[in-house]
């Protein structure tokens, strides 16, 4: 608790870094306060950078004079203490870059969820609409359900302010927009406002938007399907074929020519194609097929 103060009253008065991330951790929808978070990074940083320059010094200490002789203490001293300092600033910034970056992170992940889930929610709650219950009704039924995820999170913060703020469902709305990390999530709430302030019919709004979102998500999974079967061609040509065609083309002309016709010997030419090569391709198609989908927006 002390620590909290003294840090918030730090970042408050001198920093003032994190006021940049005020929107972004808004919207990661992280359950501590800022100021909290903020004294959390700086704390860990602090302690994480304190241990491994400790460690460093005993490490340093005990295997330095096994490889390198020094001519006198001063000079093994001082190495000792660069390279620990080096070791923690090292493992504290790393820390820091992980803790700082987290709240992007989180804030991404959570649109790309609510991006994914939206066109299932708008139906559920066209659904109740249907039966004639309010909109406030409808939110918080949503709400309560929690089967979509990042969706009714956000639907939660809604019943929220309208329960325990005191606010009505307009002011709520315009409030959820700015939080959302998903910009249509947030089109959506205000053409909803925009909607009741215009004594239109809630239940025909969601069910358009919900088969526009639907037809548009159908849309991007065609894409990346054949998309998908585009880079199943190219995997089978790349990590089925041509390492069966070159291991016999690599026997066939060690048998034929002898070793001397290869500039390295046929089993360390196999070797390394099968625990180096084939293995890297895998990891790169990996990377590729997962960024595919989430440009895509088929996966969260």
């Amino acid at each position: 608790m002390y620590c909290s103060r003294i840090m918030s009253f730090i970042l408050g008065r001198k920093i003032h870094f994190m006021d940049s991330m005020k929107q972004t951790y808004m919207s990661a929808n992280i359950s501590h306060s800022m100021n909290s978070y903020a004294s959390a990074l700086f704390v860990t940083t602090v302690l994480v950078g304190l241990v491994f320059f400790l460690a460093g010094i005993g490490l340093f200490s005990f295997f330095l004079p096994m490889v390198i002789n020094f001519p006198n203490s001063f000079v093994f001293t001082v190495l000792v203490f660069l390279m620990s300092l080096l070791l923690g600033v090292l493992f504290g910034a790393v820390v820091f870059m992980m803790i700082y970056y987290y709240p992007s992170q989180r804030m991404d992940y959570r649109r790309k969820r609510i991006n994914l889930d939206m066109s299932y929610a708008l139906s559920y709650m066209a659904s109740i609409a249907g039966s004639g219950v309010a909109p406030q009704v409808a939110f918080k039924m949503l709400a309560e359900i929690g089967e979509y995820g990042e969706v009714s999170t956000e639907t939660k913060h809604i019943v929220r302010d309208l329960e325990l703020m005191g606010k009505d469902l307009n002011n709520a709305l315009v409030d959820a927009a700015k939080r959302t990390p998903s910009t249509q999530f947030a089109q959506i709430l205000i053409s909803i406002r925009g909607t009741l302030l215009a004594g239109g019919n809630f239940m025909i709004y969601l069910k358009e938007k919900a088969q526009e979102q639907m037809f548009a998500q159908q849309l991007r999974e065609r894409q990346y399907t054949k998309t998908m079967e585009l880079y199943s061609d190219f995997y089978t040509i790349l990590v089925v074929a041509a390492p069966l065609f070159i291991v016999t083309m690599v026997l066939v002309m060690g048998l034929v020519g002898g070793s001397e016709t290869l500039p390295i010997p046929a089993i360390n030419a196999i070797q390394v194609l099968s625990y180096f090569i084939i293995p890297a391709i895998n990891i790169v198609f990996l990377f590729v097929i997962k960024n595919e989908a989430e440009s895509r927006g088929v996966v969260g």
